[in-house]
Order: C-alpha cells, then structure tokens, then sequence
C-alpha cells in the first residue's frame, strides 16, 4: 500500500467515526431528526436576550431574499463585486456541475474547491499543506467536513468523488444542526477558485467581523485552522476582548493586522442596511481578500463565554 493510499484509507475510518459521533450527538441534543430540529429551533429563538438565541430566531422568521445570496457563495459574488469590486474576489477558475480531468488538468498548483450550498466543505490544495494528508478513497459519511492537502497528494478520482457527494446531500437538512432557512433553495455547484496566502506566505488565518446594522460589534481571529486552531476575540479598535467562542484563545499579544482599518470599511460597506451579518475577510499578499458572509454562525448553537458577553454583544441588535 502505498504512503498516498495509508493515509487515504485512515482518512476514511476517521470520516466514518465523525459521521457516527455526530448522530449520536445529534440525537442527544435533539437536532436530528428534521422535526425535532424545528422543536429546538422554537425554543431557542425565545432567549432574545443573548446573541445564540436572536440567531435562531433569524433562523426561524427572517425570509429576505439577500439571505439566499449570502448562503450561495455562486451568488455572493456579484453581489460583492457590485459593492466592493471585483479586486478583492479570489480569483475563480471554474464553476459547474460536472468536474471534469480537463478542468483539473488545467488548474494551477495550488488551488481551493468548495461547494456553493454550504458551510463547510472545502478542500484547500497548497505546498503549505502536510504532505500526509489525503482525500477519502470514499467520501461516503465525510459529510460537509474540510481537507488541507499537499499538491503532490491530489487524487482527481478522489476529488470527484467527493465533489460529486457535495452536490447530492443538501446542507438545510444536515443532521446534527439546524435547519437554516437561507440554504434551503441555493442549486448545488462546486466553486474552484485561487488559494490565498498571507503576507508571509502561509495559509492565512481568518478575520471574521460580526456586523449590526452595518456597524462591527467584535472581531474574532480565526487561527492555526489545521494544526492548533485558537479564536481570539476583539473589538472594532483590536482592543481585546475577554472570553472565548468556540476554541481557546491563543497565548501571547496579537498584533494589529496591517489592513485593519480597510477590512472595517469593506464590512461596513457589505453589511450596510443589514440587521446582522458575519463578514469573514483574508489578509493576504495580495491585500484584503473576501471569504464569506453568513446571517447563522455555527446555526445559533454556539455561544459566546460568559454568559455577559453572549448578552453584551449583540445588545444593538433588535429583534
């Protein structure tokens, strides 16, 4: 066997533990099947007073139509060149339906491969990434999971298969979450666009901006995505801020990104008019890059620690 396929076939026990472990936790929290899913939708959307409760009372009653642009990241594109322009787009390489060894042959070396219709579900191809990693021979119980692999490592069959089980599952009705009413109708593609890199050529961390009527509330920097993972929280001015979402925070001062001021500006601008939208930008080489934009962090099931801060951050948000 060889070194490409022992990790492949590892990759395809740990896909099947995952899957498994989040029935099981599905079942216990209640958020599978569908209908109790909407039980605890319900009854989460009735704490207005903490930002995980106004989530899901979006969730459950905001039917705007600029929501289904935001889940479709086919979409969201022209409606972020139409705001920002084209500049800080990745740059796409192909869209479709059917992925194809002519398209693959075509693709430069590094690359990122993710579907239109969810959260979750990419595949980055970088020289950064660990040459022991590897796609599934099968992508059957990966669900929306995503991969960081080596260029050398790319197996077309793989990626096909994989892509191909994206377009069949729907994410509205993903079990082990709720059912968010903005993904519901987005038609399944697979998007391949250019991988970025930070200014010192790494895989770049994330810089999610959490906008209230066009204004940012908190800034959270998502780091270390695929070895020690750390979410650092901050306010508009990067003062810290004290407690925790998700993962621990990191050790040690975080500096100022360069681009602060001009990442503000661009979510101010994407998220004017807009009661509440998380704006995800990169600091990159090549300057501010777009990443995405979603109304349902982690589908309202995830709070911010402590208890005041879950409350505090969201306190302009009326619903």
């Amino acid at each position: 066997m060889s070194e490409l396929n022992k990790y492949a076939h590892l990759e395809s026990f740990k896909n099947v533990f995952l899957f498994f472990k989040r029935r099981i936790k599905g079942f216990i929290t209640f958020t599978y099947p569908a209908k109790i899913a909407y039980i605890n939708l319900h009854w989460r959307s009735k704490n207005t007073t903490h930002f995980s409760g106004k989530v899901c009372y979006k969730i459950l009653n905001d039917r705007g139509s600029v929501l289904n642009i935001f889940c479709d990241k086919s979409k969201v594109r022209p409606y972020v060149e139409s705001r920002i322009g084209k500049k800080y787009l990745p740059e796409l390489y192909w869209e479709g339906t059917t992925l194809q060894d002519k398209y693959l042959q075509n693709l430069p070396n590094e690359f990122v491969i993710k579907p239109t219709h969810s959260s979750g579900g990419t595949v980055i191809v970088s020289n950064k990434c660990s040459s022991n990693q590897a796609l599934p021979s099968f992508p059957y119980f990966s669900e929306w999971r995503s991969y960081a692999i080596h260029p050398k490592n790319v197996n077309p069959i793989h990626l096909r298969r994989l892509a191909d089980y994206w377009l069949r599952h729907n994410f509205y009705n993903s079990p082990g979450k709720l059912p968010e009413w903005g993904y519901q109708n987005v038609v399944p593609q697979i998007l391949i666009e250019e991988c970025l890199l930070s200014p010192n050529n790494e895989l770049p961390d994330d810089y999610k901006f959490f906008m209230f009527n066009g204004r940012c509330e908190l800034i959270y920097k998502y780091s270390g995505r695929f070895g020690n993972p750390t979410i650092d929280l901050f306010d508009f001015e990067w003062t810290p801020i004290k407690g925790n979402y998700l993962l621990p925070n990191s050790k040690g001062e975080i500096p100022q990104p360069r681009t602060l001021h001009e990442m503000i500006n661009i979510a101010e601008i994407l998220a004017k008019d807009i009661d509440f939208v998380r704006v995800d930008l990169y600091d990159t080489n090549h300057g501010v890059k777009f990443g995405e934009m979603t109304s349902y962090p982690m589908s309202g099931l995830q709070k911010f620690k402590p208890k005041a801060l879950n409350i505090s951050v969201s306190s302009s948000w009326e619903i």
